[in-house]
């Protein structure tokens, strides 16, 4: 009986601690958006995973992502990456490891936190990769990934693979609350429809050399950052911070969130998984394919609540 007891003190302890732990989570998203957790996975999983994609990526076959985003044309060898030097590795949950860092990942963040930046257990799995950054790669300008808009919510994970500091370029954040930045730009007027690239400063220039060698190389293009003309304080951005994390280390960051690649003028290579949970499928994916993006939130979140409870 007391032993019994001393067992159901000890849950009522620990539910308590996390819930805490949860709330203090879910007002750093809503405050900075983004939120980062210390030693949450194992870093031999993290080493698995990298290892593995880094196999795939010295396979020959051009990326598949191509394709998908109507980028077919032959891919010209013996080119550089150019400046930019970004390389997408796609993985697949079901690939070694994969799951089981998701899931780990997930819950150390909290169900808190993953619910302020809009998601449900029915958000959808849109972008699963690994991010290569070659030795020498250039700094992004800072930019979002997708424009906010009214009923889209979007997060994403990162876990790095190893050691990140400034010099390999880690991810610089510029800390503000997610709905301030979506409320403070007509950012549908500043989509553009038409194709166009952005040389990594940010200026618009589609025949930029870094975005020629890196489509050339089968790379990422320089990131489009139309909005670079807006200085961070019109936009409300707090000072910026370098995201530097260990192996095993995972954040979480809102997609309305400013961020930028660091330069990485180290010998190293950086590799970072990434996993993008978004309301809404049929997204223009680097890694799954449009009627692919099959996989929720709740499959990753269901085992993580369940393995919290023993």
């Amino acid at each position: 009986m007391l032993r019994g007891l001393h067992v159901a003190r000890r849950c009522v302890a620990t539910t308590t601690a996390h819930r805490c732990f949860s709330q203090a989570a879910k007002q750093q998203m809503r405050k900075s958006g983004y939120v980062v957790k210390r030693l949450a996975v194992a870093p031999q999983a993290v080493a698995t995973i990298r290892r593995n994609a880094l196999a795939q990526a010295r396979e020959p076959p051009a990326p598949a992502w191509r394709k998908w985003l109507g980028l077919e044309k032959n891919l010209k060898e013996g080119v550089d990456g150019g400046p930019h030097g970004r390389l997408l590795i796609p993985l697949a949950p079901d690939d070694d490891g994969v799951a089981a860092v998701l899931t780990k990942a997930l819950a150390a963040i909290g169900e808190d936190a993953v619910a302020d930046a809009g998601l449900t257990s029915k958000a959808l799995l849109v972008e699963l990769s690994v991010l290569a950054v070659l030795p020498r790669a250039a700094a992004q300008p800072p930019h979002l990934d997708v424009l906010p808009r009214d009923g889209l919510s979007m997060a994403t994970l990162f876990v790095p693979l190893q050691d990140v500091s400034e010099s390999n370029g880690a991810t610089v954040l510029y800390p503000a609350p997610p709905s301030s930045v979506a409320a403070r730009r007509d950012w549908a007027l500043l989509h553009k429809s038409e194709k166009r690239t952005y040389a990594p400063d940010g200026s618009d220039d589609h025949r930029d050399a870094a975005s020629i060698q890196a489509e050339a190389a089968g790379l990422l293009p320089p990131v489009a950052s139309p909005w670079a003309k807006c200085s961070p304080s019109e936009l409300g951005l707090g000072a910026p911070v370098c995201l530097e994390l260990r192996t095993g280390d995972v954040a979480l960051m809102d997609y309305r969130c400013f961020h930028r690649g660091g330069a990485n003028v180290s010998e190293d290579l950086r590799c970072v998984l990434y996993a993008t949970f978004s309301s809404e499928g049929d997204h223009h994916s680097y890694s799954v394919e449009a009627s692919k993006q099959t996989r929720r939130l709740g499959e990753f979140l269901a085992v993580a609540e369940d393995r919290s409870v023993y």
